[in-house]
């Protein structure tokens, strides 16, 4: 079997918007289905992405831009140092230089968002992948994957398994990356609730840094039925490097107009099929 076939057999696969990250579906990366034929999903000029979950797979997105201060491949090198080696597994160069590093998902029960500043955790999310291209430049598998088109899908070692689901970890970098005088416990309350609760709030806290603009929106039409909903969206919102705190407002003052359910964030985040809770719920007032 070749390459690309593997590929299509083993991922759940979809489209998103040409040159970008953005999906090209209704309901995103909940559309991802596996069998699919890449040759069709990129024509005309689509990119095209593999919903992590959906496969089976985590990955380490390893950033990398030294004019930032970024290296997420050091990162993962000295951590390897304290905890022990990865093994060898599917590894996709990306456009600007870092890598992404594909494990099974075996193990992986509660996974932190985020290790240091450059490297992030994708599970309740998607990445793109070969033949997919930014600014003309293409994702390409570069390990783990042989002539044949065999691919090597490591599990993750016990070590390293333990140190990812520790789900605190994730809410201290969060915290972390504020200003001093802003570090306060903001996982209490109602808010906590949510949080133990919902899939996706966990998601959208957990992965606030890299967090995509549908999910952003609907983060904040959650939070509007909170007293300090808008502290609370302010907050999380500091960690993507977009941030701007006018901008933060007007999105949360907008999303005041809406009236959210579970039905309406399905459409976006695959993982409310994994959702433990029968009943679904309504956020807004």
């Amino acid at each position: 079997m070749n390459r690309k076939a593997n590929i299509e057999m083993c991922f759940a696969l979809f489209r998103c918007k040409q040159n970008q990250k953005v999906p090209a579906t209704k309901h995103g990366y909940y559309d991802a289905r596996k069998n699919l034929n890449i040759n069709e999903l990129i024509k005309p000029n689509f990119n095209v992405a593999i919903a992590c979950r959906l496969s089976n797979i985590f990955v380490l997105d390893l950033d990398v831009d030294l004019r930032k201060g970024l290296n997420g491949i050091e990162t993962i090198k000295n951590l390897e140092r304290q905890i022990g080696e990865l093994p060898l597994t599917l590894t996709q160069s990306t456009p600007r230089g870092g890598i992404h590093l594909i494990f099974s998902d075996d193990g992986i029960i509660d996974p932190i968002g985020k290790i240091g500043k450059d490297c992030d955790i994708r599970w309740n999310g998607y990445i793109l992948c070969e033949p997919s291209s930014i600014n003309g430049v293409s994702y390409r598998f570069i390990k783990g994957i042989d002539n044949n088109g065999n691919i090597t899908i490591a599990k993750l070692p016990p070590a390293w398994l333990d140190y990812i689901n520790k789900t605190k970890q994730s809410i201290k970098f969060v915290q972390d990356t504020c200003d001093e005088h802003n570090q306060r416990n903001v996982i209490d309350g109602d808010f906590k609730k949510m949080y133990d609760n919902c899939l996706f709030i966990k998601y959208c806290v957990d992965c606030a840094a890299t967090l995509d603009e549908p999910s952003w929106h609907l983060f904040a039409c959650v939070l509007n039925s909170l007293s300090n909903g808008e502290a609370l969206f302010d907050f999380y919102s500091r960690p993507h490097p977009d941030y701007n705190p006018i901008l933060v407002k007007k999105k949360f003052t907008n999303a005041c107009k809406y009236h959210v359910t579970c039905q309406t964030i399905e459409h976006i985040f695959a993982d409310c099929a994994f959702c433990k809770r029968n009943r679904k719920e309504n956020y807004g007032k």
